[in-house]
């Protein structure tokens, strides 16, 4: 009996061995014949069923290899070759049409497994190789999918892609509503309203469960077509208004500390999500720069709508991506009843400028600041007179204050040092090193004070005002940061300390740069950027 045993694993040896040499021979459909031999005799060897399976992709078998790359990443599934080999497979059947998508290997999605590939050809710097999974997996999941992952994605594209291929890129991480949503744009675009509308109320009421939430889409989306198409003026809605409390920085320059700070306060509401309409490729800030140019803003104003409003359009870029998702924060979250009676007013109040009657930049700015009013102040019914939005402008769009009133926007600025270890440290696609950071910091240093110096002069007699926050004194000066509290207009007596910002843990983001790894790196941004380096700072 012993002896059936040892020659029956010598069998199984051999015939794995037989196969390895016939498949490095170019004798493919013997190699098949060796490894099903194995198989037969033992279905748990997870190696026979790989080899199998890259032995049928050389052949060109495609669903044959697809399967038997499965069963080895089913009986092994930490195992990275049979992950890479299931996935290569998929990819190269679904090309040729040959293969419908598996939704399941084990206790593994396949949304799952792509996540896992995309990061690990990541991390080997194959960032052409990564890019089918990046696309598999962005698309899939909408945009709920793992924030971390798309910053590589995106990091991965500008290593490898330029021009319409990036385009392409991203509209091909885009999902199926985003499509559907996108060919209503396209025919109110070419002036097909009322096939537009048609398509827009079938998809609405597609997406959305509740009828009420839908019905206020479809009429809003059908405001914008009338007045359009009609010239039709509705009756303006009363918009109440409320004062704007904007935390704006630069990249890692420490925005969110003085934001957790703010809301500490009992008189300020806070609006949960990053809201993209303000700025960015489907936002106010477009419109105006388009509507300053005197050219058609047709297009952007339909982008406006379906990109920063409901969240749903085929992406172009990369900015695109959290713009939907903060959309979809609102158009989709608890308080979207709320939300889509707010876009149906708003798109009447917009009928003016869609209809040509006027001063086109008056309606702009009228509207523009409706928007901010109603978006920022009115949410599950909780009216309020202050709140605070997060992470919403970037400075370099400041002047998106020129269409704003009863704003209040704080610019928050870092040591370079400190920015560019923060940046290494916890920014996901950050892969640039000393050299390219300094250069890109020659550039937005300057420019960015002297921009933020500027609109503090330009409005220090209006509703709006602009505030410039040193990030490092905010931290370690209990003073300053009441200062910036009653610059606010916050009351300092409602203030509940350490709830959410904690200055004694902060503090070690100011001396990141001293504790780095690398201290060259921090001696040639000293030497290149030392104006901006602070000099006074005293651990």
């Amino acid at each position: 009996m012993v002896c059936a045993l040892v020659w029956g694993v010598s069998e199984l040896v051999s015939d794995l061995v037989r196969g390895n040499q016939l498949l490095r021979s170019g004798k493919l459909e013997e190699a098949v014949a060796a490894y099903q031999k194995a198989i037969a005799h033992d279905q748990t060897f997870h190696w026979y069923h790989y080899k199998l399976g890259e032995t049928l992709e050389k052949l060109g078998r495609l669903e044959e290899a697809v399967e038997s790359y499965q069963r080895a990443f089913v009986l092994k599934p930490d195992q990275s070759d049979f992950r890479l080999g299931f996935v290569r497979a998929v990819h190269k059947a679904k090309g040729k049409g040959k293969t419908s998508e598996p939704k399941q290997i084990s206790s593994v999605s396949l949304v799952e497994a792509h996540k896992i590939n995309a990061e690990f050809l990541y991390e080997a710097k194959d960032y052409e190789g990564s890019l089918n999974s990046f696309q598999y997996y962005l698309s899939s999941q909408g945009t709920k999918g793992s924030f971390k992952l798309f910053q590589k994605a995106r990091s991965a594209v500008g290593q490898v892609l330029k021009g319409e291929t990036h385009k392409q890129f991203w509209a091909g991480c885009s999902d199926g509503m985003s499509h559907k949503f996108q060919a209503c744009l396209e025919l109110a675009k070419n002036s097909r309203f009322l096939e537009a509308k048609q398509q827009f109320a079938l998809h609405a009421r597609e997406l959305f469960e509740q009828p009420q939430i839908s019905e206020n889409w479809i009429q809003a989306f059908q405001k914008i077509c009338d007045s359009r198409e009609q010239g039709h003026i509705f009756e303006r809605s009363k918009i109440r208004t409320v004062q704007k409390i904007l935390v704006s920085g630069m990249g890692w320059s420490g925005s969110s500390a003085l934001y957790d700070y703010f809301r500490e306060f009992k008189n300020i509401k806070l609006l949960k999500g990053e809201v993209r309409w303000l700025e960015g490729p489907l936002s106010l800030l477009k419109l105006y720069d388009e509507i300053g140019k005197a050219t058609d803003y047709w297009l952007s104003f339909l982008e406006f709508f379906f990109g920063s409003l409901l969240g749903f359009k085929v992406m172009k870029s990369s900015g695109e991506y959290k713009l939907l998702g903060g959309a979809r924060t609102f158009s989709l979250g608890a308080d979207a009843k709320t939300y889509s009676e707010n876009v149906n007013k708003l798109m009447g109040n917009a009928s003016p400028l869609l209809a040509g009657k006027g001063d086109t930049l008056s309606n702009f700015k009228i509207f523009a600041d409706d928007v901010a009013n109603l978006l920022s102040g009115e949410s599950g019914n909780h009216n309020c007179d202050m709140v605070l939005l997060d992470n919403c402008v970037h400075i370099a769009n400041i002047r998106v204050l020129d269409c704003l009133k009863n704003t209040k926007l704080f610019c928050t600025f870092r040591d370079p040092r400190s920015n560019f270890v923060a940046l290494k440290r916890e920014h996901a696609g950050f892969i640039d090193d000393a050299n390219k950071f300094i250069d890109s910091g020659r550039k937005q240093y300057g420019k960015l004070h002297s921009l933020v110096s500027e609109y503090q002069e330009k409005t220090q007699n209006t509703s709006s005002q602009v505030f410039k926050v040193q990030f490092e004194e905010f931290v370690l000066s209990e003073t300053y940061r009441q200062e910036l509290a009653q610059r606010a207009g916050l009351d300092l007596s409602t203030h509940k300390p350490h709830q959410h910002f904690k200055p004694w843990e902060s503090k070690k983001n100011v001396y990141l740069h001293q504790t780095y790894e690398n201290q060259e790196e921090i001696r040639a941004i000293e030497q290149a950027l030392p104006e901006y380096c602070l000099t006074d700072l005293n651990s």
